[in-house]
């Protein structure tokens, strides 16, 4: 029984090191995806309808991060620099 047990390890063993060898890159939000054909958001190959994600899902999770403003563009100004908005019902 113990010769069962050592092989059902060793193929678990095997298996997780094969996964760890085929599963793509882990990515930051954000970051730009590398040439290859990846989805940004989760890494899968990426689907010329959804382009440049694999999915419907992918497409949305980065709508919704612009929309949190989780992504932010760089820039050398401070939020005081901003110029107020016009409230429109005051003219």
């Amino acid at each position: 029984m113990s010769a069962k047990i050592e092989d059902l390890a060793r193929r678990r063993a095997e298996r997780e090191r094969r996964a760890q060898q085929e599963a793509p890159p882990t990515r930051e939000a954000g970051t730009v995806p590398a040439k290859g054909g990846r989805c940004p958001i989760c890494g899968r190959p990426r689907d010329p309808v959804h382009r440049p994600f694999c999915s419907k899902r992918c497409a949305e999770i980065d709508l919704g991060r612009w929309l949190k403003e989780s992504y932010r563009v760089q820039t050398d100004e401070s939020p005081e620099d901003e110029v107020p908005s016009r409230d429109r019902d005051a003219e």
